[in-house]
């Protein structure tokens, strides 16, 4: 990564940059739409700030057309029990692997907004759930108002949140440009927004600490392959990127196996202790910053 360019997901920001930050995905979004393509994993980990502020929206790889046309090409990738994107910012449609539209991009993005603002996601679980628990609230729970988890965020602004956070793409806004434009009026308030109250992108402490080193990655890919075979190291390190905690990646790489004894036996390595952990009780590969 350049010096001069640090992912979203390892900044401190103000709510004003949140909301810059914000306009300027939206901004991207608009064209992308526009041009018919979908983005379909809007994450902070795909968004780089660049020098001067200026943002650049990452990682087209999930992208789809939206033309009719493309339909029966993308089959493979929306059908039932496909599913797409990052569990913290997964719309509820592409949780159910239906087909996305703008408006699925429009809650990721909401999500992410929420997260910049709040200083945690929309949703977050803990013990087994995992990945799985927080999906299932994405698709069944109603989010916490970002202004009650950070009083200094606006009630017209927690409002436009909430509105991109809608489980029904037809409450939300219909497409990027009239989430930005919502937005574009909140700027103008600027009175009302705390240049000092910086919040973290990324809650928990813990979770951007979470990193396998390179020996640990091997361990993991190695204990993974002897159940799936070589594709395990591509797997490993899909899922690491994803992963917030240790349990989340053993639960992610776990739904690779088919076999439910087999699986429970992989689970069962990681109470065995398989991977090595620092003083601090993290993995050793030292910090992720990049997200």
């Amino acid at each position: 990564m350049s010096a001069c360019a640090k992912k979203l997901h390892s900044l401190g920001i103000t709510l004003s940059q949140a909301l810059e930050y914000a306009a300027q995905v939206l901004s991207a979004l608009a064209y992308a739409h526009a041009h018919g393509v979908i983005h379909r994993d809007i994450k902070p980990s795909n968004v780089m700030i660049a020098p001067h502020g200026v943002v650049k929206l990452l990682d087209f790889g999930l992208a789809m057309s939206s033309d009719a046309e493309s339909h029966n090409l993308d089959l493979t990738l929306t059908q039932p029990g496909t599913l797409l994107g990052s569990p913290y910012y997964i719309s509820p449609e592409q949780a159910r692997g239906e087909r996305a539209d703008a408006r699925s991009d429009v809650y990721s993005t909401g999500a992410m907004l929420y997260e910049m603002v709040a200083g945690r996601p929309p949703f977050e679980a803990a013990g087994a759930g995992g990945a799985y628990a927080i999906i299932a609230a994405h698709l069944h729970e109603a989010p916490r108002s970002p202004a009650e988890v950070n009083p200094h965020v606006p009630q017209e602004l927690a409002r436009i949140v909430l509105k991109a956070l809608a489980k029904s793409p037809a409450d939300r806004f219909s497409n990027a440009e009239e989430f930005l434009t919502a937005l574009k009026f909140i700027q103008l308030d600027s009175n009302r927004l705390n240049d000092t109250a910086t919040v973290a992108v990324a809650a928990p402490a813990a979770v951007d600490a979470f990193v396998l080193s390179d020996a640990d990655m091997e361990r993991v890919s190695k204990d993974l392959a002897s159940y799936i075979g070589p594709i395990a190291q591509i797997l490993v390190r899909r899922a690491a990127s994803e992963s917030r905690t240790l349990h989340d990646l053993y639960q992610a790489l776990a739904q690779e196996i088919s076999s439910v004894s087999k699986r429970e036996q992989f689970l069962a390595g990681m109470q065995r202790g398989s991977l090595s952990r620092s003083a601090s009780g993290t993995p050793s590969g030292g910090s992720r910053t990049s997200g």
